[in-house]
């Protein structure tokens, strides 16, 4: 007896992916344009004012840099008796006055 193939596809348990939620897309909002700042000199302090005028005491003996570094370089600028602008003027940075003022090897008076 011949049996008869069945056309009827057998129960798969399939699993159903749900659809992602699409994100749609959000503008920034508008940025407000600062009003222009006045231009500043880098190299002015925030405490340049308390130091105009004022003239530099070298309070070590030596050079207490690291020697051949740019900061040392630097420290040999300094003149007992020159201004804090001309100190600037002659290359020292601000940053180099802060440093050297905090860790008393010069001070303005």
């Amino acid at each position: 007896m011949a049996v008869a193939k069945s056309t009827v596809k057998p129960a798969v348990a399939t699993t159903v992916k749900p659809k992602l939620a699409v994100a749609k897309a959000v503008t920034a909002p508008a940025k407000v344009a600062k009003p222009a700042a006045e231009e500043k000199d880098p190299r002015v302090s925030r405490i340049a004012g308390e130091l105009e005028g004022k003239k530099l005491v070298i309070l070590v003996a030596a050079n207490p840099k690291r020697e051949g570094s740019a900061s040392h370089a630097r420290f040999a600028l300094y003149k007992n008796g020159m201004t804090y602008e001309s100190a600037l003027a002659a290359g020292v940075t601000n940053g180099d006055i802060h440093w050297d003022m905090a860790h008393e090897f010069i001070k303005f008076q």
